[in-house]
């Protein structure tokens, strides 16, 4: 599956982690380049 996250925060990075561990392809986007 695609998945875009919007938002870096908390929240948005441990989806990305849970989502990206199950194979599936994870875009996260946020405004603030760090």
């Amino acid at each position: 599956m695609k998945v875009i996250i919007c938002g870096a925060g908390q929240v948005g990075w441990q989806i990305a982690r849970h989502l990206s561990g199950e194979k599936n392809e994870v875009t996260v986007v946020d405004n603030n380049p760090a």
